[in-house]
C-alpha cells in the first residue's frame, strides 16, 4: 500500500512540476530600448545602465546630450546619474543623486503629478526658457542636503550660464 501511495504521489509531483513550465513568463525590463549592460571593474561585475542618448539638448548648444543612470549592482538596485554635455565634451557625475526607477514616464500632464512618489525621472522644460531641465525624485535626500544644501527629495537640474545647477524643485 505504501508503494502505491508513493508511486501516485511521485507521479502527481512530476505532473505538477511539468504543468508549471508553461506558466513561466519573462518579465521585460522597463524602457528596455535604453537598457544596456556594462562591466564595472570596481564591482567586478556586469551592471544594468540606462543610457538615454540623442533625446534632449540639455545645454542648449543644438547638439543632443546623454543622461545615464548607473546601477549600484545591488539586489535592490539604486541608480546614480551622470550627464554627457556636448558643449563640455565630458561626463559630469552625480554619485549622490540616486533613484531606484530611472524610467521615463509616458506623459506628465501637470506638475501635481510630480507630488507623487513616481515618476522619479522627467526631462522637460519646466521654466519655459526653451531649455530642458531634469527632474529627479530621489529616494533619500540626506546626501543632497549634505552636498547641495537642498532639504528636499525633489530636485531640478538646470543649465544656467554654462553650468549645470542642482536646485530644489517646487510645484507651486
Amino acid at each position: 500500500m505504501r508503494k502505491i501511495i508513493f508511486i501516485v504521489l511521485s507521479g502527481l509531483s512530476y505532473l505538477n512540476a511539468f504543468s508549471q513550465i508553461d506558466s513561466i513568463s519573462v518579465v521585460k525590463i522597463p524602457d528596455e530600448e535604453y537598457a544596456i549592460y556594462k562591466y564595472d571593474s570596481d564591482l567586478e561585475m556586469t551592471i544594468l545602465t540606462y543610457h538615454y542618448a540623442d533625446l534632449w539638448d540639455i545645454d542648449n548648444d543644438k547638439y543632443t546630450d546623454v543622461i545615464e543612470f548607473i546601477s549600484n549592482g545591488g539586489a535592490h538596485s539604486y541608480y546614480h546619474m551622470r550627464i554627457w554635455l556636448s558643449s563640455k565634451s565630458k561626463w559630469i557625475d552625480y554619485p549622490k543623486l540616486e533613484i531606484d526607477f530611472p524610467y521615463l514616464p509616458k506623459e506628465v500632464k501637470n506638475l501635481e503629478m510630480l507630488d507623487q512618489p513616481y515618476p522619479q525621472f522627467v526631462v522637460q522644460d519646466f521654466d519655459n526658457d526653451n531649455i530642458k531641465e531634469i527632474y529627479l525624485n530621489l529616494d533619500d535626500y540626506s546626501s543632497v542636503l549634505a552636498e547641495y544644501g537642498i532639504p528636499s527629495k525633489r530636485i531640478l537640474i538646470d543649465f544656467k550660464e554654462g553650468e549645470l545647477i542642482v536646485m530644489r524643485f517646487k510645484t507651486k
